[in-house]
């Protein structure tokens, strides 16, 4: 989430379970690429740099991925009411 806040690329890894609801939000958005290795990482970080269109597709999906996700104090207190 912070670094969707800080308008970067979120690269991950397939391991992020204690954080599977926002991955899988910013997955399926396509807001952010899984890099298991090295190399995938190493690719991905050079087509985003070689692809500023994709990469400011990503962020903005990230943004909008964010948006939906967020707001869980607030609806905690308005289920509570």
């Amino acid at each position: 989430i912070e670094a969707v806040r800080r308008d970067c690329a979120v690269l991950t890894g397939s391991r992020h379970h204690n954080f599977n609801d926002v991955y899988a939000a910013l997955i399926e958005a396509k807001a952010a690429l899984v890099a298991d290795t090295a190399d995938d990482i190493a690719a991905a970080v050079r087509d985003l740099f070689a692809n500023p269109e994709k990469l400011a597709s990503m962020r903005a999906a990230a943004n909008g991925a964010l948006r939906e996700i967020s707001g869980a104090q607030a609806k905690t207190l308005e289920a509570l009411k």
